[in-house]
């Protein structure tokens, strides 16, 4: 790997720091209104932030709110080390481009070559598809949930890679402009690295990666066990009824970066700068994807392209199980912001924003509003109305998205509407007006109701980018008699895996040793949703003579099928 040690300039020995950029003060007005932002989150009995800005290729902003660890009051500091999930996702991508460089793989080298149990489909997935989320696998974490696997049972990610080497065939087009998201395309190419380098991942990366450009708060958590220096614990929960949120036991490099806000804003200064990172590779890391039909995607390696206000921005957005995390770059400009907190509630993409009207006011295209910096809080400031009873109950009843095959209830506690996703699964809604409601907890959701004939429309509005559409529906009923045909034993040969179908009280229910018995609530012929993220969508199938043979589960728009089993002599 000696060719990798001069790409990135080790051979300088360079005692690198931020200091080393400098440091470009910001007015003291700004500083100040900077730190408005987070007045309500210093304090050691909540969970924290994390904050560094880069203005002009220097760090100008670096400041620390709440407690790392609640237990114990422990201070979040600039050396804190946060869970940043799939912000790993770019630092994956760099590895391969730095075996790359060595000339030892290729972004269009079919994955096969280092993989060669993988399945062969009719189109081949390269890397490059692997970092760009085109390369039609499903998500891992379905399946393993599907498999029984419990979300914090610890795997590597040759087991992953194992696991997806079941499959018969892709979910969507290899290649393919898609809304699809893929961890299972980074798990691979993190196994890529690991094969072609002959080093795990977590020592690959701490090696080529964060030891030359001095990320002294930047490690992969290879193994679960391994102690994390000044780690910030992860929360969920309500303010004033925090719990703890457990961070998975994945030894999988994609959802195991642990890294400061300092440290970000530090990479972010290599790859404008340029000095120990090869322009080439930067180049490549930035580069928009291209489709096989020809259109470019906002998709770079491990990022995305965005815009803001008129100005472009390659960001990534991690969120999920207690942790936050954000980074933009406005290459242009040459500025950075990267914020992390350890508590899911908190909208940072907002806060972010918030700095950057304030920072870059005269360069953006958009006119900014005062107000906007005066003070952010958790959630966006909007007003809400009470509606009485008999508005919120015309509401009420069951709404099925036929895409994704699910059904939600909207039901009404204590004169509040309720979002049901089945079970104790209840968000809040609050009126903004009488067909628009925020979900508490998350107001950038919006639930949006409106009537087409004798039929409800419920629409779900998140952050304005995604829209979730369903109808109102009468949910199907059977009889004991009836519930007792579906009853049985199903394999997945995929998943090796079977669920036990069976009736409790009356009540048809999926089960497996590894997982909690998940109750199935009929919704439409042959079809149930599960009280379950993973077994959310049973749908059976019946052969010409009527019988259960089957069923399927949904899939990132393919399917599962589960064969019911005859078991002879079972007592």
């Amino acid at each position: 790997m000696n060719q990798i040690h001069a790409l990135i300039g080790l051979a300088c020995l360079l005692l690198l720091t931020t200091t080393a950029f400098g440091q470009s003060k910001l007015e003291a007005k700004q500083s100040k209104q900077i730190d408005q932002l987070f007045k309500d989150y210093n304090s050691l009995d909540q969970p924290g932030i994390s904050v560094a800005v880069v203005k002009d290729g220097k760090l100008a902003y670096s400041n620390v709110f709440g407690a790392a660890n609640l237990e114990h009051q422990t201070p979040i500091t600039k050396a804190t080390k946060f869970h940043v999930s799939s912000i790993g996702n770019q630092f994956i991508a760099f590895a391969i481009l730095l075996l790359q460089e060595e000339g030892k793989l290729s972004l269009k080298d079919d994955i096969r070559k280092y993989l060669p149990t993988f399945p062969k489909f009719d189109q081949p997935i390269t890397i490059e598809n692997c970092l760009t989320h085109t390369d039609g696998l499903p998500d891992f974490y379905m399946l393993q949930g599907l498999g029984a696997w419990r979300l914090n049972d610890f795997r590597t990610s040759e087991q992953v890679t194992n696991y997806l080497s079941q499959l018969k065939k892709p979910v969507s087009p290899i290649g393919s402009p898609t809304n699809h998201y893929s961890t299972a395309g980074f798990v691979i190419a993190a196994e890529i690295v690991e094969k072609v380098s002959k080093q795990d991942f977590d020592q690959f990366a701490q090696k080529h990666i964060f030891e030359p450009l001095q990320m002294k708060n930047t490690m992969f958590q290879g193994n679960p066990a391994k102690l994390i220096p000044n780690k910030a614990s992860a929360y969920n929960g309500m303010e004033g009824n925090y719990q703890n949120e457990n961070i998975h036991h994945y030894s999988v490099a994609e959802l195991n970066l642990y890294t400061s806000a300092e440290d970000l804003a530090l990479w972010a200064m290599h790859l404008k700068d340029k000095k120990l990172i090869k322009a080439t590779v930067v180049d490549q890391l930035d580069q928009k994807i291209s489709y096989t039909n020809g259109e470019q995607g906002n998709a770079a390696l491990g990022q995305y392209w965005g815009e803001y206000k008129g100005l472009e921005k390659v960001y990534h957005n991690a969120m999920g199980y207690g942790r936050l995390a954000y980074i933009a770059r406005y290459p242009e400009q040459n500025f950075a912001i990267a914020i992390l907190s350890n508590y899911y509630q908190r909208n940072v993409e907002t806060i972010a924003e918030a700095i950057t009207d304030l920072l870059l006011a005269d360069q953006l295209k958009m006119e900014v509003k005062s107000e906007a910096t005066a003070t952010i809080v958790n959630e966006p400031v909007k007003k809400f109305v009470k509606l009485p009873k008999a508005k919120l109950e015309r509401l009420c009843g069951s709404y099925w998205n036929a895409e994704g095959a699910y059904a939600r209830q909207i039901i009404l506690v204590n004169d509040t509407l309720r979002y049901s996703r089945g079970g104790d699964n209840q968000t809040p809604l609050l009126a903004i007006d009488e067909n628009t409601f925020a979900m508490l907890g998350n107001l950038s959701v919006e639930v949006k109701f409106s009537e087409e004939g004798k039929k409800r429309l419920m629409a779900v509005h998140v952050d304005e980018d995604y829209v979730y559409n369903h109808e109102s529906f009468e949910p199907k009923t059977y009889n004991t008699k009836d519930l007792e045909g579906f009853t049985g034993d199903f394999y997945c040969k995929e998943l090796d895996t079977v669920y036990e179908i069976k009736l409790e009280k009356e009540q048809l229910v999926a089960t497996n040793l590894r997982v909690a018995t998940i109750p199935l609530n009929a919704m439409k012929t042959d079809l149930f949703t599960g009280e379950n993220r993973f077994l959310s969508s049973v749908e059976f199938v019946r052969n010409a003579d009527k019988n259960v043979i089957g069923f399927v589960v949904p899939l990132d728009g393919s399917e599962l099928w589960f064969e019911k089993l005859e078991l002879k002599g079972r007592n």
